[in-house]
């Protein structure tokens, strides 16, 4: 499905529910589509997709725009917790824009519409701010694949990222909402897809979560 960030800069997001409404049928077009299908279309191939159990989305993660200064974060954050479409939301700083983007940014967890989304808005500054919108989109929004057994996420990674044009772009063994899981990249069409190992753990709503670090293992 192609991707369409529906505005540049977070600031221009003024009609927030014009933006939780194209939320909730970006977010139901990805879950439409089966997991396996995910799979295959961002490897472009099925060869040994079967022999995974690859059959549950944990999450759907969205790309919400650019911001320039920590208030426009801010401001953007408040309105989308205001408009109460979001539950057991928690937030923290990226940990791939600074390493791969030269730039910060924030990822939200959050329950919407009885599912697990995440959303990301980074700072439009470092390569990042030279990327067009779509190579944006393509970043970071994606499917997240639900792994039963923590150690096979790694496995998972290390198998996919010997395809054509796979590379894995990030892994963490333990992170602030105790799930362990990797990103890879399709370095031909800028596409990612993650699977996620995750444990369930109780989420707090509050927007001072944002501020907590994660404990990161990059390999």
């Amino acid at each position: 499905m192609q991707f369409s960030p529906p505005a540049g800069l977070l600031s221009g997001l003024s009609d927030i529910h014009g933006f939780v409404d194209w939320l909730t049928e970006y977010v139901a077009a990805m879950r439409a589509i089966q997991p396996s299908t995910h799979l295959t279309a961002f490897l472009g191939s099925d060869k040994g997709v079967g022999e995974y159990r690859t059959d549950r989305i944990d999450h759907v993660a969205a790309y919400a725009g650019d911001y320039r200064f920590d208030r426009e974060f801010d401001a953007w954050f408040d309105r989308l917790q205001d408009s109460g479409c979001l539950s057991s939301v928690q937030t923290g700083p990226s940990y791939i824009a600074p390493r791969e983007y030269g730039t910060q940014g924030y990822w939200i967890s959050a329950q919407f519409a009885g599912a697990g989304i995440e959303l990301f808005a980074i700072k439009r500054a470092g390569i990042w701010q030279d990327f067009s919108a779509s190579k944006k989109a393509s970043r970071m929004s994606h499917v997240a694949l639900a792994v039963d057994i923590c150690s096979h996420v790694r496995l998972l990674l290390n198998h996919f990222s010997q395809y054509p044009h796979i590379a894995t772009l990030s892994y963490s063994s333990t992170d602030v909402l105790n799930h362990t899981y990797g990103h890879l990249l399709n370095t031909l069409t800028d596409s990612v897809l993650e699977f996620v190992h995750a444990e369930s753990p109780e989420l707090s709503s509050a927007h001072e979560s944002r501020t907590l670090q994660g404990v990161y293992c990059a390999e």
